[in-house]
């Protein structure tokens, strides 16, 4: 392959980088639709919990009204930013790991 000509090698290099990044962007977005669909339906049985919750709980809250769409907004939001997080570490982390050293120790 050394002996064809520079333009071919760029095509090829050029084909092989788009290859490579379409692969990525499927594999992120598999376990990204995965991972947050499921975070989506708890955090969504969560809020409905909460709000069949609120009328036992109404006596407890001091300062803060039962149904307080801040709260909720914010409980929600940050469960999904905890789930991108744990989404992110181990991907990251996997992505770090040479795939040559890995086949080789299995």
């Amino acid at each position: 392959s050394c002996d064809a000509p520079p333009s071919d090698q760029r095509f090829r290099t050029i084909l092989m980088l788009t290859f490579g990044v379409c692969a990525t962007m499927l594999a992120g977005a598999g376990v990204f639709g995965v991972t947050l669909q499921l975070s989506t339906v708890g955090i969504g049985l969560g809020l409905l919990g909460a709000l069949w919750v609120t009328r036992l709980l109404a006596s407890f809250l001091f300062g803060v009204a039962s149904w307080d769409p801040a709260t909720y907004a914010s409980a929600a939001l940050t469960l999904l930013g905890l789930t991108l997080l744990a989404v992110y570490l181990p991907a990251r982390r996997a992505a770090q790991v040479d795939p040559v050293r890995v086949l080789r120790e299995e």
